[in-house]
């Protein structure tokens, strides 16, 4: 039996909106501040940000007690026609966005399509939100990208595409055609599929965005970490560094020329530039060869990838950092952007030590949290959201802590 199924989209109505959304779309709602939200409402009365927010008042805040009322304005444009319901159908979708790997801009084109998706299959689910609009999870499978292309999935008609607000070119196709959809439902028969980014769990079938785990387009964007008053010192951490890694002090050069380092060894060595806060030079580590894929003392899954190398051997071993569980403060702060992560150790008082890392093999990623209770480990080792189209880097850091929910004290009352 397939894990996946075709369903009835609803989306808006091209004879109403045309097929150019570009007015009609938003980012998601954790990712915009007050005035972006009230541009969007003032972009177009259908613009999907009143859904999102759940409220027509632009002067709403997220999170606030009172009514939702998504349920309403979706029920409304659909008796007005901005909304139809399609019959049963999969939604392949291209992305073509521009993406800095390595301290190089490139261009991608990721391609994937929207499915229902029988959760039980899915390795790796996040526990739910259970706020706000549900967005599709991001699920990463074996199948190669070209074998669905052979099956012509982005050949079917377009129903939508649009240039969002950040250049990314989206493109939407709708697949009705059942002999194709019964062929690819018996290619996922028995696939693994392993949940990458999203936030809901259930018993139900989800609306999940699949992705081939090696797909040109799918990268996972690096993980920088700012370690925040450490008791070790330079002298001793270099010591300590050197009994398992290569070590090269360097001048530091700025983030982009640290990140252009790494990428000379993304493929052959684990490797990490070190700096310490204020400091003009650079610690450049890396493994001895050989031990990519096979470090001492780990299985090979765990070190395929840096990340966890980074986990296991440095912060572990040689810091004596609690595991990413048992972790309760913010002893570490952490981004995917390397010049955010640099200006955060020099402008923060309480930031010790930085760590410059590769992005991680989708790949890698993939077969770690595939394993009995590997979903775990992938999850704290590297970030789960996915460069590039709807998915933004941190733009600020963030912060491994705990808190409790503040209260809404900016919420508007009704």
């Amino acid at each position: 039996m397939s894990a996946i199924a075709p369903f009835p989209g609803l989306r808006y109505d091209s004879s109403r909106t045309g097929q150019d959304l570009v007015g009609l779309v938003c980012p998601p709602l954790f990712t915009m501040g007050p005035a972006r939200r009230k541009a969007l409402f003032q972009r177009h009365p259908w613009n999907w940000i009143r859904v999102e927010l759940g409220s027509e008042d632009p002067e709403s805040e997220p999170g606030c007690a009172g009514t939702d009322t998504s349920a309403e304005i979706l029920a409304r444009w659909r008796r007005e026609g901005v909304l139809a319901t399609d019959s049963v159908s999969l939604y392949p979708c291209s992305e073509k966005f521009t993406a800095t790997v390595g301290g190089i801009d490139d261009r991608f084109d990721r391609r994937g399509f929207f499915a229902a998706v029988d959760p039980s299959q899915v390795s790796g689910l996040a526990e739910s939100t259970g706020a706000g609009v549900r967005r599709p999870e991001v699920v990463l499978h074996e199948i190669p990208t070209s074998v669905l292309e052979n099956l012509g999935i982005w050949s079917a008609p377009v129903v939508s595409r649009f240039l969002d607000d950040e250049s990314v070119e989206r493109t939407v196709y709708r697949l009705e055609d059942p002999e194709r959809i019964g062929q690819i439902q018996r290619l996922f028969a028995g696939t693994r599929l392993v949940h990458l980014e999203g936030s809901s769990s259930g018993t139900g079938p989800l609306l999940c965005y699949l992705v081939s785990v090696d797909d040109p387009g799918l990268i996972l964007p690096p993980l920088h970490r700012i370690y925040r008053e450490l008791a070790a010192q330079p002298e001793s951490f270099l010591r300590s560094l050197s009994e398992s890694f290569e070590v090269e002090e360097l001048p530091y050069l700025g983030a982009d020329g640290a990140e252009a380092l790494l990428s000379t060894v993304r493929d052959t060595h684990h490797g990490f530039v070190f700096r310490w806060r204020n400091s003009e030079t650079m610690v450049f580590a890396r493994a001895p060869l050989g031990t990519f894929g096979a470090f001492p003392g780990m299985g090979q899954a765990h070190s395929q990838l840096d990340a966890t190398i980074l986990e296991m051997v440095v912060e572990g071993r040689i810091l004596g950092l609690p595991s990413p569980a048992k972790r309760k403060v913010a002893s570490i702060a952490e981004s995917t952007e390397g010049h955010m992560a640099m200006e955060f150790l020099d402008s923060d008082p309480h930031s010790t030590l930085a760590v410059l890392a590769n992005p991680p093999s989708a790949r890698a990623w993939f077969e770690l949290a595939s394993l009995p209770g590997g979903a775990s480990r992938a999850s704290h080792a590297v970030s789960r959201r996915v460069l590039g189209p709807g998915r933004p880097s941190a733009r600020g850091m963030r912060a491994q802590r705990r808190e409790s929910p503040r209260p809404d004290k900016n919420c508007r009352s009704s």
